[in-house]
């Protein structure tokens, strides 16, 4: 994703539509934390995406992190509603 004219461009465009349904989606479904998380990774898209190029080093770095970050939020949220839905039958 970072250098520029070797698909990096489709790359971002992809990822940034990608976290912005999540971020979108997630909330109306129960998942308020992730979508705010999944946010955060499409800030850090939206610039490269609206340039069309790829990303610096440093917001592959910013993206990497945010990923982690959503990957964690999700699977905490899943984990609760799974807990939550076996308590409640």
């Amino acid at each position: 994703m970072i250098e520029n004219g070797s698909g990096a461009e489709d790359l971002v465009a992809n990822a940034y539509r990608w976290l912005h349904d999540i971020s979108g989606i997630a909330p109306t479904v129960g998942f308020e934390a992730t979508g705010q998380s999944a946010r955060s990774c499409d800030a850090v898209l939206v610039g490269p995406y609206r340039a069309q190029r790829g990303l610096s080093a440093a917001e592959l770095a910013l993206l990497t992190e945010g990923l982690e970050a959503l990957r964690e939020t999700a699977q905490a949220e899943t984990q609760a509603m799974e807990l939550n839905r076996r308590l409640a039958s």
